[in-house]
């Protein structure tokens, strides 16, 4: 049986550096931050090799958090 995968700390570090990131993209694993850049395609290249893999997303400061359902 596959573990749930919530990104619970993901969200929290995204909306506590919200403003501090506005308009780059970021590479999380939990509340540590991998890699971040103006460039997405930078980004995931930066940890492109890391598993378990990290979760790499573009923060706008007007955006709210959201992660699936």
């Amino acid at each position: 049986m596959e573990a749930e995968v919530t990104f619970h700390k993901e969200l929290a570090w995204i909306e506590a550096h919200r403003l501090e990131f506005d308009g780059q993209w970021v590479a999380l694993r939990g509340d540590q931050l991998l890699a971040s850049g103006r460039d997405a395609k930078e980004v995931f290249d930066a940890v492109r090799t890391i598993t378990p893999a990290a979760l790499v997303v573009g923060i706008h400061k007007d955006d709210l958090a959201f992660a699936g359902w």
